[in-house]
């Protein structure tokens, strides 16, 4: 399926998804950011993990900026997730709209609010750094619009814990805590492009919090699933996101070439 009401050809600005997309599979790239093509399918693997995501904002939101209580935040925090679940019908039984909610509480059960030992790194707008989105010009031209290209994203949550700062996200999993589900996680351009992107907002990042949350495949639909926890620091040196940003922007040049 072709989305005909895209402004451009070529992506209006660059994130770790396109990045990520070019450098796996050029064909990928352009099937999915040139040629606009999109499938029908909903992914339940997404859904519920943007269902999760829309609770530990709102969670985040209600608990550090407007200081509600765990209990009142969440609350707020399932609220989002039914409604960021919406009326997808699940094509996996542990994915689910029940089993989203039963890891919220257990999540919050787990890593309680105020008490995790994370504390939000404060925005110089004063705000918390809950889903705090970024968008960084490359000094690059769009080739159709002529306006600069932008490295863009979104952090869920940027905390500290050892007084060090560190952005930090949730990731779930079917199965249990591999090593090899545990390596992924290491020198991903998601984490890469995040402490690039706190660098120009003068705030010096240690690395990547990696919050992991099992959803069983095997448990009845009436059962209360058995959620596993797990937090994986990922020390990323200085050095390291130097080489990403040079990368980066070399990248970008072969993407506009290649679209030439």
């Amino acid at each position: 399926m072709y989305n005909l009401n895209a402004e451009t050809l070529f992506p209006p600005s660059i994130d770790s998804q396109v990045y990520t997309s070019w450098l796996t599979c050029k064909r990928k790239f352009a099937n999915r950011y040139l040629y606009h093509m999109q499938t029908q399918y909903e992914s339940t693997d997404l859904i519920a993990g943007a269902s999760l995501a829309a609770a530990m904002e709102a969670a985040r939101t209600d608990f550090y900026l407007h200081g509600k209580s765990q209990e009142e935040a969440t609350f707020s925090a399932m609220r989002a997730a039914i409604l960021e679940y919406g009326d997808h019908v699940p094509q996996k039984p542990e994915k689910t709209i029940k089993r989203v909610l039963d890891a919220v509480v257990a999540y919050f059960d787990h890593f309680p609010l105020g008490m995790d030992d994370l504390e939000p790194v404060i925005l110089a707008d004063g705000h918390p750094a809950v889903e705090a989105k970024f968008r960084i010009p490359l000094g690059i031209m769009h080739p159709e619009t002529g306006k600069e290209l932008c490295y863009t994203g979104t952090m869920d949550f940027v905390a500290t814990k050892y007084k060090q700062v560190f952005p930090v996200d949730e990731k779930t999993t079917g199965g249990g805590f591999t090593q090899a589900w545990e390596q992924q996680w290491h020198l991903r351009n998601q984490f890469l492009g995040y402490l690039w992107a706190l660098r120009q907002a003068q705030i010096t990042g240690h690395g990547a919090i990696v919050r992991g949350i099992t959803f069983p495949k095997k448990v009845s639909p009436d059962e209360v699933a058995n959620h596993q926890f797990i937090e994986l620091m990922i020390p990323i040196a200085p050095q390291v996101v130097d080489y990403w940003e040079r990368q980066m922007r070399q990248e970008v040049k072969s993407m506009l070439a290649s679209y030439a």
